[in-house]
């Protein structure tokens, strides 16, 4: 998936201007300059879903939870504060720390259930 992201982000970023004027009209501008921004949260988003699945998998729905609390506040805060300084780029900037925020938290729980090996009953 992450591979994906990547082959499309690639694909956007070498869109000729002149392609993404007809596709998308006067808004072309302003969405090329978020583009590489908006496309590495995709990304992120695409490396964290291989750890949240597994936590999901091994019956560590705490973990997942705790990942939200840090996470959204970021993303919400973030987003408003870049899109309030920066525009449309610093919202996608704000983006962009909550994923690597929470991509960095994501794997860390993993680890951390992995390494604790201790199962966890699925439903308790």
């Amino acid at each position: 998936m992450t591979i994906c992201s990547l082959g499309y982000l690639g694909l956007l970023l070498l869109l000729p201007s002149h392609l993404g004027q007809q596709l998308l009209g006067e808004s072309w501008a302003g969405a090329r300059e978020t583009l590489p921004l908006l496309g590495l949260q995709t990304v992120l988003i695409a490396v964290v879903i291989g750890a949240t699945v597994s936590l999901k998998a091994l019956g560590r729905g705490g973990s997942l939870v705790r990942l939200t609390i840090i996470q959204a506040p970021i993303l919400l805060g973030g987003s408003l504060v870049g899109a309030h300084f920066y525009g449309a780029v610093g919202a996608a900037l704000g983006f962009v720390l909550a994923h690597v925020v929470g991509t960095c938290f994501g794997w860390l729980y993993l680890w951390r259930a992995t390494a604790a090996n201790t199962p966890v009953a699925v439903g308790a």
